[in-house]
C-alpha cells in the first residue's frame, strides 16, 4: 500500500502545484483567504499562509497584507504550541503597525506579542513591546495608554519588580479616569488591591481600596459586586477575621443569585458555597458548613470545574474529621474521594477521545469539501487535469486511511494510560488498611485514628499526583516515603528503606510521570519480605542521565521463585513496562539477585524514567 501511495502523493502535489502557479494572486483573493483561515484545518491554514508569504515576497502590490499574514501565522503557531515561532511572527506584525496607534488599531497585535513573550519567559521583551506600543499611542488616547501601562505593570510583576508594577498600575488608573470605561477602571482597582495585598503585604491599604470600591457599589453590576465581595472575603479569611469573611461571602452569593443567563453560573455558585463552607468550619458552625456542601451536591460535581471539585472534597473530609467521633462517615468520605478519582480518570480520557473523534470528523469533512472542489474544477480542465483529479482522489483516500490509523493509535495510547493510572493504588492494600483500622478501633482508638489520618493523607497525595501527566520528583518521593511509612505501621515484618541519589538531589526541579515506582516497592514489601526471619531492606537508587533518570529498586527478600520466573509479567508490571518502553525505548528488567550471586537473595528492578523541566511535559 505504501509503495503505491507514495508515487501518487508526489504526482498529486506536483499537479496541484502546477494548478496553483497558474492562479493569479490578487489582494481580494488574499483578503478573502485571510477571512476564511480560521475555518480551515491547521495544516491547511499553514500551507496557504506560507504560500501567501511567498507571493507577497514576489509581488510588491501585496506588501500591505504582510502584517495580517504574520499575525495569522503567529496564531497558527500558538495553537501548535511552538512559542518561539509565534513570538517571531507577532513581533514582525507589530513592527509593521503604523502609528498613531489607538485602542482599536494595533492593540491586539501588541497584546498578542506581549503574551507570547510572557509564555517564553522573556519578560524584558514584554517590557520592550509595551514601551513600543506606548510610543506609538496618542497622548490623548487614554484607553490605549491604560492598556500600555497594564502590559508594563504585568511585565514588572513577572520579573519581581513590585514597586514598578504598582506604579504602572497607578498610571493605568490615572489614564482611565479620563475615560468613561467604568468596567476597565473597576478591574484596574481590583488589580491594584491584589498587588498590594499579596506582594506588598499591606492589608490596611488593600482594605482602603476595597472600601473605596464599596463606596460606589450602587453603580456596579451584580457581576462586579460578586467579584468585589468575594475578593474582600478572601482577604478577611487570610487575616483570620472569619466572621467578616463570612459576611462578605454571603453578600457575594446574594449577587450571584441575581445573575441571569451566565454561562459560568454553576461555577460561581460552587465557589461561593465552597468558600462559605470553609469559613464555617473555621467558625465551628458545622451544620451550616454541611448545608453549603450539600447544596453543591445538588448542583452536581460533574457540572463544576475539577479544581473546585477537589476543594469541595477536601472540605468534606475536613468537616468529617472535625465532627465524626465514630469514624463511620469518614470512611464514606474516603470512599467518595476514591470514586471521584475514578470519575476524573474516566472523564479525562473520555473528553480526549471525544476531541479526537471530533477532529477526525472535521478532517473527513474538509477532505470531502476538497474532493468536491477538485471534481468541479476537473470539468473545466484538459485531459491532463482529469488525470490530476484522479490522482487527487487516491491521495485523499490515502490521507483518510492515514488519519484513521492515527486516531486508532492515539485512542489505544490513551486507553493504555488510563489502565496504567487505575492499576497503581492496589485495592488489596486499601482493603487491608481499612480492615487493620477497623480491628484497632476497639483496642487502640487513638492509634487507629492516627493511622487513619496518615492513610487519608496518603490517599489524597496519590489522588493529587495521579491527576497530572507529569509531577515534581520531590512530590513523587514524598508519596513513596509516606506509603512505606504506612506499610511499616501495618506490616508485622520489620523493614527499612533508603533513597540514594547520583548526579542529582531529592528536591531537584524535575518532573516525571506519577506512580511508576510504587507497584515494585509494594511487591518487595508484600511478597519479597513474606516469611523471612531477618529485617527487610529496600534501596531505591536514582541516577540523573542525559535524557532519563535511571532507577534501581533493590530488596533483600525472597527473590523470584521458579514459577515467577517462568510466568508472564503481572498486569500492572506489563502496563508500566509498555508505558516506559513507549516513552524511553528501553526495556524494564526484573532480576533475581541469586542469578548473579548464589549467596545473595532478593530482587533487582531496573528501568529508565523520562523527565521534563516543566509539569506540562
Amino acid at each position: 500500500m505504501r509503495s503505491f501511495v507514495l508515487p501518487l502523493l508526489c504526482a498529486a502535489l506536483f499537479l496541484l502545484g502546477c494548478q496553483q502557479e497558474n492562479k493569479q494572486w490578487t489582494k481580494d483573493r488574499v483578503i478573502s483567504l485571510h477571512e476564511r483561515i480560521d475555518s480551515l484545518r491547521p495544516d491547511s491554514s499553514y500551507y496557504y499562509l506560507k504560500q501567501i508569504e511567498r507571493e507577497i515576497a514576489r509581488n510588491p502590490l501585496l506588501d500591505s497584507l504582510t502584517l495580517k499574514n504574520h499575525y495569522l501565522l503567529g496564531n497558527y503557531f500558538i495553537t501548535q504550541g511552538i512559542l518561539d515561532s509565534s513570538a517571531y511572527h507577532y513581533h514582525e506584525a507589530v513592527n509593521r503597525v503604523q502609528p498613531p496607534l489607538d485602542y482599536n488599531k494595533g492593540a491586539n497585535y501588541f497584546f498578542k506579542a506581549h503574551e507570547a513573550y510572557r509564555d517564553l519567559g522573556k519578560f524584558g521583551d514584554c517590557i520592550a513591546i509595551a514601551n513600543q506600543y506606548l510610543n506609538g499611542v496618542d497622548e490623548n488616547d487614554y484607553k490605549a495608554l491604560a492598556l500600555g501601562y497594564q502590559m508594563l505593570s504585568d511585565a514588572n510583576l513577572w520579573i519581581g519588580n513590585i514597586d514598578k508594577a504598582i506604579s504602572q498600575n497607578e498610571a493605568q488608573i490615572r489614564a482611565l479616569k479620563n475615560t468613561e470605561d467604568s468596567v476597565y477602571m473597576y478591574t484596574s482597582f481590583l488589580d491594584k488591591a491584589n498587588l498590594i495585598y499579596y506582594y506588598k503585604k499591606d492589608p490596611r491599604a488593600t482594605f482602603h481600596i476595597m472600601d473605596s470600591l464599596l463606596g460606589i457599589k450602587d453603580y456596579l453590576t451584580n457581576d462586579q459586586l460578586r467579584v468585589l465581595y468575594g475578593n474582600y472575603g478572601v482577604y478577611q479569611f487570610f487575616e483570620s477575621d472569619f466572621q467578616k469573611s463570612k459576611d462578605y461571602y454571603e453578600k457575594s452569593l446574594a449577587h450571584i443569585k441575581l445573575l441571569k443567563n451566565m454561562p459560568d453560573l454553576n461555577s460561581f455558585l460552587a465557589v461561593s458555597y465552597a468558600n462559605l463552607a470553609e469559613v464555617c468550619i473555621e467558625l465551628r458552625e458545622f451544620s451550616q458548613a454541611k448545608k453549603y456542601l450539600d447544596t453543591i451536591k445538588t448542583i452536581g460535581l460533574h457540572n463544576i470545574p475539577r479544581r473546585i471539585r477537589k476543594s469541595v472534597l477536601r472540605y468534606e473530609l475536613k468537616l468529617a474529621n472535625a465532627t465524626d467521633s465514630n469514624l463511620t462517615n469518614l470512611y464514606d468520605h474516603l470512599d467518595t474521594i476514591a470514586k471521584y478519582q475514578e470519575l476524573s480518570y474516566n472523564e479525562k480520557i473520555q473528553n480526549e477521545l471525544v476531541e479526537l473523534t471530533k477532529a477526525n470528523e472535521k478532517e473527513k469533512q474538509i477532505l470531502q469539501e476538497k474532493l468536491e472542489t477538485e471534481i468541479a474544477n476537473a470539468n473545466l480542465k484538459t485531459s491532463l487535469l482529469w488525470g490530476g483529479v484522479g490522482v487527487s482522489l487516491l491521495f485523499s483516500f490515502g490521507l483518510l486511511f492515514y488519519f484513521r490509523r492515527k486516531l486508532k493509535f492515539e485512542r489505544n495510547s490513551l486507553q493504555l494510560q488510563q489502565r496504567l493510572l487505575r492499576s497503581q493504588m492496589n485495592p488489596h492494600f486499601t482493603f487491608n488498611t481499612l480492615y487493620a483500622i477497623q480491628s484497632q478501633i476497639k483496642k487502640e482508638p487513638e492509634a487507629a485514628t492516627n493511622y487513619l489520618l496518615k492513610f487519608s493523607r496518603l490517599l489524597r497525595l496519590f489522588l493529587e499526583n495521579s491527576m497530572g501527566d507529569y509531577i515534581p520528583l520531590e512530590k513523587e518521593i514524598e508519596s513513596l516515603k509516606k506509603y512505606m511509612d504506612l506499610q511499616k505501621l501495618r506490616s508485622i515484618q520489620k523493614f527499612e528503606y533508603h533513597f540514594h541519589y547520583e548526579n542529582m538531589e531529592e528536591d531537584e526541579l524535575l518532573f516525571i510521570p506519577p506512580m511508576l515506582l510504587q507497584p515494585f516497592i509494594e511487591n518487595s514489601i508484600e511478597h519479597g519480605f513474606a516469611g523471612i526471619d531477618y529485617p527487610g531492606k529496600v534501596d531505591i537508587y536514582l541516577s540523573l542521565e542525559d535524557k532519563f533518570i535511571h532507577c534501581t529498586i533493590e530488596d533483600n527478600g525472597n527473590g523470584l521463585t521458579a514459577k515467577q520466573k517462568s510466568a508472564k509479567q503481572s498486569a500492572s508490571t506489563r502496563l508500566i513496562s509498555d508505558f516506559l518502553k513507549k516513552l524511553t525505548g528501553k526495556e524494564l528488567e526484573v532480576i533475581d539477585k541469586k542469578d548473579k550471586n548464589p549467596e545473595d537473595s532478593g530482587t533487582l528492578v531496573q528501568f529508565s524514567i523520562p523527565y521534563t523541566l516543566t509539569e506540562n511535559g
